[in-house]
């Protein structure tokens, strides 16, 4: 399990999430401006780094209460809307195409 010293730390590494999960999103969907993610689908999102990625989210949730982010570029949001599953809300905040 990784190890996340402080909310700076879990934000900094969801945000890199973030930006992972928006370039796999464009390179799977091609054209979108919303989706929603189970837990089990974030693993394939996330691509080959997925099962250590979904840790770091989790606990970034569970410990620090981070629920709401955006990635690096500011193009995406994401929510999550439930704690337990995790579930999350992603959409496009500028159309930048």
């Amino acid at each position: 399990m990784p190890k996340l010293k402080n909310k700076n730390v879990a934000v900094r590494q969801v945000t890199r999430i973030a930006t992972i999960l928006r370039e796999n999103l464009d390179s799977k969907l091609g054209e979108w401006n919303e989706a929603v993610i189970g837990r089990g689908e974030l693993k394939d999102v996330l691509g080959k780094y997925g099962e250590r990625l979904k840790d770091v989210f989790t606990l970034s949730l569970k410990k620090f209460n981070v629920n709401h982010f955006l990635d690096s570029d500011g193009e995406i949001e994401v929510i999550v809307e439930d704690f337990n599953k995790p579930v999350l809300k992603i959409r496009r905040l500028k159309n930048w195409r």
